[in-house]
């Protein structure tokens, strides 16, 4: 298979909201460090890759990272209608979902070390019934093995079962990478991927 290596870089043209209370969503070491621009002026960097606890309630005062300044994003595919940005905000959005189907993997690439203590995901599945399976790992570096945070499967049953959210409490120290891998469905089959939020506080 070729290797693809795409870097996508735009400007959001939409203002994301900052709302806790909704419960839906370094490639370049020379970026801007983005002095002076708002918000939704800011870039997400990302670009295309080949491909190869315990549960607590959403805070409304939980401290996220702001994904976007802070890390650089990899991942094997996405639609057109439904790119990876809006999964980093506490505002509902689109969510991601892959081009292909099959295993998809999605990477931050954090500009520098820092220390999580909270994973909050949420997968939405409103079309047709499958198992998922995702697979989340950390690294503290480019030298540094990838560690396991969590392995899971959900069955998705719409329209009973249709919604996984997860948040996990963690501690992850000196994180430089956080790798999501998600198969969509484990019996095969064209299902995509999808993610509806991604947030690390």
């Amino acid at each position: 298979m070729v290797s693809i290596s795409i870097f996508l870089t735009y400007i959001f043209n939409s203002r994301l909201k900052k709302d806790p209370s909704h419960r839906a969503n370094a490639v370049a070491r020379k970026n801007p460090r983005f002095t002076g621009m708002t918000k939704m002026e800011r870039q997400v960097r990302k670009s295309i890759i080949n491909k190869e606890t315990r549960v607590i309630p959403l805070a409304d005062d939980a401290s996220w990272l702001d994904l976007e300044q802070l890390a650089s994003v990899e991942l094997t595919s996405e639609e057109k209608a439904h790119p990876i940005d809006g999964v980093f905000s506490s505002a509902e959005g689109l969510g991601w979902r892959a081009q292909h189907p099959g295993k998809q993997t999605i990477r931050l690439l954090f500009d520098k070390p820092y220390n999580v203590r909270r994973i909050h995901l949420v997968f939405e599945e409103n079309m047709q019934q499958r198992t998922q399976e995702f697979l989340l790992r950390w690294s503290a570096g480019d030298d540094k093995a990838y560690r396991d945070v969590v392995r899971q499967q959900y069955h998705f049953s719409p329209p009973d079962s249709c919604r996984e959210v997860e948040d996990y409490v963690v501690e992850l120290n000196g994180l430089r990478q956080l790798e999501l891998s998600i198969i969509p469905d484990i019996s095969g089959g064209d299902a995509l991927a999808s993610l509806e939020q991604m947030l690390l506080a």
